[in-house]
């Protein structure tokens, strides 16, 4: 964590960076990298972070580790940009689809174009 620290205290310092870019960046270092990869940081106003996660199990788990994450985010950027965390719902993905799976209007404009 003490690198991910240095690193954005030397953004700071050089650029302007929106508060919301400098959470985003500490926020692998401040929850981890397993969790990092099942949370995405979706927005920052008036110190609330409003965090996307994959499904109501993880956003009940990280409701409980709220205080702790934001002690983390205190000692990595130094500044306090965090006051408070929201944790919702991410929208679900769309898995792909095989061409036979597509709506009939999108496969007639295919067959069109093909033609």
């Amino acid at each position: 964590m003490e690198r991910a620290g240095r690193l954005i205290a030397r953004l700071k310092s050089k650029s302007a960076l929106r508060p919301d870019e400098i959470v985003a960046s500490a926020w692998p270092a401040a929850v981890g990298k397993r969790l990092a990869q099942r949370t995405r940081v979706a927005l920052v106003h008036d110190g609330t972070i409003t965090v996307e996660v994959e499904d109501e199990l993880w956003r009940r788990n990280l409701a409980g580790l709220k205080g702790q994450i934001l002690a983390n985010m205190a000692k990595i950027i130094g500044l306090e940009l965090a006051r408070e965390i929201r944790f919702t719902l991410a929208v679900p993905k769309r898995p792909p689809m095989r061409e036979e799976q597509l709506p009939a209007p999108v496969m007639e404009r295919r067959r069109k174009a093909g033609a």
